[in-house]
C-alpha cells in the first residue's frame, strides 16, 4: 500500500497535479537545495560523485517538470500576482545558470 502511494505522489506530481506552492517551494527549491548540497562536500573525484551526479539530475528534471506542470494549471484570482509564470520564469532563469556553468566547467 506504502509503495502505491509513494508511486501515486511520483506520477501525480509529475503530471503537475500537486499544488503550485508544495511543487516550488518543497519539491523544487528546499528539495533541490538539499540535494545539491553534497556537490559542495564531495571531491570532484570521489567515486561516489558519479553515482551522486545522475541521481541530482534526475531529480531536476522531475522536479522541472512537475512544476512547470504544476505552474502551467495554476489559476490566479483577480488583482493576483502571475505565480505561475514568475515560477516557470524562475525554471528558464534556473536551466540558463546550470547551462552557463556547464560552459564555462567543460572550457
Amino acid at each position: 500500500m506504502q509503495k502505491r502511494k509513494k508511486q501515486n505522489y511520483i506520477s501525480n506530481f509529475w503530471n503537475g497535479n500537486e499544488s503550485l506552492g508544495t511543487s516550488f517551494w518543497v519539491v523544487y527549491f528546499i528539495g533541490g537545495t538539499i540535494l545539491s548540497l553534497p556537490a559542495f562536500v564531495l571531491p570532484e573525484t570521489s567515486s561516489a560523485i558519479f553515482i551522486f551526479v545522475p541521481l541530482q539530475f534526475i531529480y531536476l528534471i522531475w522536479a522541472m517538470v512537475g512544476t512547470w506542470r504544476s505552474a502551467s494549471k495554476f489559476k490566479p484570482k483577480k488583482n493576483q500576482w502571475a505565480w505561475g509564470t514568475i515560477a516557470q520564469v524562475y525554471i528558464v532563469l534556473s536551466v540558463l545558470r546550470m547551462l552557463i556553468r556547464l560552459a564555462t566547467t567543460l572550457n
